[in-house]
């Protein structure tokens, strides 16, 4: 039988836990599923070891809080056998049928390593909402200039892959909550494609509490360290931190801060990759209008 092993890092948890074991334990697939959970470091009185003894998940412990990618890294090496591997968020869930598809996706598309779905964002103040309305592309070129995965609840990755790739990783504390996106970029660069989904099988909650709401800084040492570490070039890393730039300037003129001054102050910091970062994202806006 397939074996899948599916962890979920845990800090401060407890109001979420519940939902996304529970979905774990409803999916449809025919495979045998371990759930490891991973608290990372939350203090005794708000651990949710009871939580998952309910659902029959194995439960890790780290004496002290070390970050959401040593949590993740520290879980898929603690796993029994598995042929599949899966990161669930705390505070996200899967519909039923998450594993039998990305397994059939797999099972169909022998290089991917790993598959992408979907996911409907789910938020206190807002209407649900689809996070792609036009497939991501999930092509190493374009992923190098932005991470388009949101989360990796969305995710399933073949284990072969996984352990082909994390002898060129590390579970660096400074870049804990753009790991993934280091993950994906090693998988890529390693030669596996992925396969995207267009079904939304992740929920995502959107919330202040929320990893990403938190992340901006953390591009940062990644683009640094661990681009140069999968053979990136300097002209990579340009363009990325220029992209970075033009998507501030963006979101800050959409917000009524708008300055000729930062816009100048921008463009001279890097012309050349600042027209690059202009010119992908006119493509980037293209392909979702024809799609």
């Amino acid at each position: 039988m397939t074996q899948v092993g599916v962890v979920i890092p845990v800090y401060y948890g407890r109001a979420y836990l519940e939902k996304a074991l529970a979905s774990v334990r409803q999916q449809t697939a025919e495979a045998f599923v371990e759930i490891l959970v991973v608290e990372d470091g939350t203090p005794e009185e708000h651990r949710a070891q009871d939580i998952a003894n309910r659902y029959d998940a194995r439960y890790l412990c780290l004496p002290t809080n070390q970050g959401v990618w040593v949590a993740r890294w520290t879980g898929a090496e603690s796993l029994g056998p598995a042929d599949y591997l899966a990161f669930l968020d705390q505070d996200d869930w899967w519909e039923p049928t998450f594993l039998e598809r990305t397994l059939a996706d797999l099972e169909d598309h022998p290089t991917a390593g790993f598959a992408v779905t979907n996911a409907r964002i789910v938020s206190p103040d807002q209407p649900d909402r689809l996070l792609y309305q036009v497939p991501p592309t999930l092509k190493l070129r374009d992923l190098k200039m932005a991470n388009q995965i949101v989360s990796p609840s969305q995710v399933l990755l073949r284990m072969a892959a996984w352990q082909e790739v994390k002898s060129r990783l590390a579970p660096d504390p400074a870049i804990s909550g753009a790991d993934d996106w280091l993950l994906w970029l090693a998988l890529l660069s390693e030669g596996f494609t992925a396969v995207y989904r267009a079904e939304p099988l992740t929920v995502y909650r959107d919330h202040p509490g929320g990893a990403h709401h938190h992340l901006t800084h953390r591009d940062q040492p990644l683009i640094d360290t661990w681009f140069p570490r999968l053979g990136f070039s300097p002209w990579d890393q340009r363009q990325v931190r220029a992209r970075q730039r033009l998507d501030a300037l963006v979101s800050g003129w959409r917000q009524g801060r708008k300055s000729v001054h930062a816009l100048l102050k921008a463009v001279q910091a890097d012309p050349l990759a600042w027209t690059a970062a202009v010119i992908w994202r006119w493509k980037m806006k293209q392909y979702k209008r024809r799609a």
